[in-house]
């Protein structure tokens, strides 16, 4: 972030309880979300159909407070180099889909290709699916609209997002699903892609060996 902040670069810092993130978008306009994981400052998710979020002392917040950054830049030290690459351990820790419907997306996203469901809100148009009790891996909206199409051929956007199975037995058990579902499945050079309802590819694969 501090990087980001030597550039120039518009970001929006903010403070999702479980995470301390920034919001920021690449040249082609792609949304990017940085964040730390903070899961000891509270709880944040959705339950009875609205999402919360909450500190730790039992203080509610709307899960978009302002980011400390004055806190968060302390944390520097006089030899910290901005110029250094992300570290080894970075991942992808979830995407954001837009869904022509919330409720079909989990289904298909639960029911077929495996994730547990982490929550739908109904009123806010978005839902959540993961794996192993995460928050979430997988957000899904319909902020683009109920039913809307997807993006013409071409367009800029994300070609696909990647699932990472443990192993080519549960890579083969989720494929089947897929085609028991009727789900076309199209084979790529380290994996399989298939479409959600909304025509979103998932890239399925599996460790080598």
């Amino acid at each position: 972030m501090a990087r980001l902040f030597s550039h120039e670069y518009v970001n929006h810092p903010t403070d999702h309880v479980i995470t301390k993130t920034t919001y920021l978008k690449d040249p082609e306009g792609q949304e990017i979300e940085l964040y730390a994981e903070s899961p000891e400052d509270g709880d944040m998710g959705i339950a009875q159909g609205l999402p919360f979020a909450r500190r730790r002392d039992g203080r509610p917040s709307d899960g978009r407070d302002p980011l400390d950054l004055d806190s968060l830049f302390k944390e520097l030290g006089p030899g910290d180099s901005l110029g250094q690459e992300l570290p080894p351990e970075a991942r992808i820790g979830h995407v954001h889909l837009y869904v022509r419907n919330v409720a079909e997306a989990i289904r298909f996203y639960t029911g077929v290709v495996g994730f547990g469901d982490m929550g739908f809100a109904p009123a806010f148009q978005m839902g959540m699916v993961s794996a192993g009790g995460y928050h979430h891996h997988i957000g899904l909206n319909a902020w683009m609209g109920e039913g809307a199409p997807p993006a013409p051929p071409g367009s800029l956007g994300m070609r696909h997002f990647t699932v990472l199975l443990h192993d080519h037995g549960e890579l083969d058990r989720v494929n089947a699903r897929l085609r028991a579902a009727e789900v076309p499945l199209e084979q790529a050079e380290n994996g399989w892609i298939a479409r959600d309802p909304s025509e979103n590819s998932l890239l399925l694969i599996a460790p080598p060996g």
